[in-house]
């Protein structure tokens, strides 16, 4: 009689949690189905205006997919390549994509694994140095595309993480300039778990990595009244946003290269804009300053949220529009805010002082000194 009693409550734990391992355990997936989905009306829209190509990351395993977006002018002033931010997918930077074209730069875009019409488990990350790895195969592939073109890079959010990490691995000349938006250098208050769940997590994501234990910010923490319900009816438009819980393998890449980034940044040689709102809820703006920039003299204004760093607002298109142009063009085409720099980096990057631009301050890492630092910080701007 104990046997069958033995074997029934044996069958009893490990029937679920081999379902459990069979379901969110470790594992590549290749997700064909979501490369079916069809495109947001915006990007269908800019696709009718200008030339589009897209493809896959030949040099990489998994299918990774990219896109580019060409300017009408035959010789375009440059490459932007944009990352998107955890969550999202790159076609929902349209807007942005659109400013930069209509300028003469050329667009190139990436899905992260896990994310859009990549190969993985929607909205996992398996680890994150892959991720690092296709933004480089993605940059070697478009200079070979575009030679003799300046290539910039933007990151939003964890997109802006993943720039930093591959800024530190970058070959030199791989990337002209870069644009960091609202990266997860620090996390805001609230964001990271208690010490034991996180010590439970770290356990649990070696089996069930792809479980969605997690829940997210939401949008009321990520952005304000202002904008919380515009942008959550975008989101729920986007068969391709991804709206589940945080899943424990993704948690944990993004906690793990936040605290590396934070230990390594002053190793990095590449001219790089800053752009941070002072109120933002999720990518604490406390890292940005304290941490990438804790040795300048950082002016501040009171500035927006999240979501309005992401490119949800068109505002932010505007001010990465203005960043990217100062890195590439002799004069700007739009004045939006407020930019310090130092007076010894502008020939390097190409840039020339307009009488009516605001002082410029020197910003120097002590930790790196021949490093110059570009510092935008976003906010109450006339636009």
């Amino acid at each position: 009689m104990a046997l069958p009693l033995f074997v029934a409550a044996a069958a009893a734990v490990l029937v679920p949690a081999a379902g459990l391992l069979h379901l969110f355990g470790p594992g590549h997936e290749d997700a064909s189905e979501r490369t079916l989905v069809a495109p947001l009306a915006d990007e269908v829209a800019l696709q009718a205006k200008f030339k589009h190509e897209t493809g896959r990351l030949q040099s990489q395993p998994v299918r990774v997919y990219t896109q580019y977006y060409f300017p009408k002018q035959a010789t375009p002033k440059g490459v932007v390549i944009c990352l998107h931010g955890i969550y999202a997918h790159s076609g929902g930077l349209t807007l942005l994509y659109e400013n930069l074209l209509n300028r003469g730069y050329v667009v190139g875009a990436l899905d992260f694994r896990g994310f859009g019409r990549s190969a993985g488990r929607f909205g996992y990350i398996d680890v994150f140095s892959n991720y690092v790895d296709d933004v480089l195969a993605f940059l070697e592939a478009t200079r070979v595309q575009f030679p003799g073109q300046k290539v910039f890079v933007i990151g939003i959010s964890m997109g802006g993480l993943v720039l930093l990490h591959t800024l530190l691995r970058a070959r030199y000349g791989l990337i002209d300039g870069a644009v960091l938006h609202a990266p997860p250098v620090l996390l805001a208050d609230g964001v990271r778990p208690p010490a034991i769940v996180e010590t439970v997590c770290r356990v649990l994501v070696k089996v069930l990595p792809k479980l969605p234990a997690i829940p997210t910010h939401g949008a009321t923490r990520a952005n304000s009244n202002e904008v919380a319900s515009a942008v959550e009816a975008s989101k729920q438009l986007d068969d391709l946003f991804y709206k589940g819980r945080l899943r424990l393998g993704t948690a944990f890449n993004m906690l793990q290269a936040t605290l590396d980034i934070q230990t390594q940044y002053h190793k990095i040689d590449t001219p790089f804009v800053l752009i941070h709102g002072d109120n933002d809820r999720v990518c604490a703006y406390a890292g940005s300053k304290s941490g990438l920039l804790k040795s300048a003299n950082l002016r501040e204004w009171g500035g927006p949220d999240h979501a309005k760093m992401l490119g949800m607002h068109p505002s932010s298109a505007k001010t990465e529009l203005w960043v990217v142009t100062k890195f590439s063009l002799a004069k700007h085409e739009a004045e939006v805010g407020h930019i310090q720099c130092s007076k010894d980096v502008l020939p390097y990057l190409n840039v020339e002082l307009e009488e009516d631009e605001p002082e410029l301050t020197v910003q120097r890492a002590t930790e790196a000194p021949h490093i110059f630092h570009l510092v935008f910080v976003f906010g109450r701007c006339k636009l």
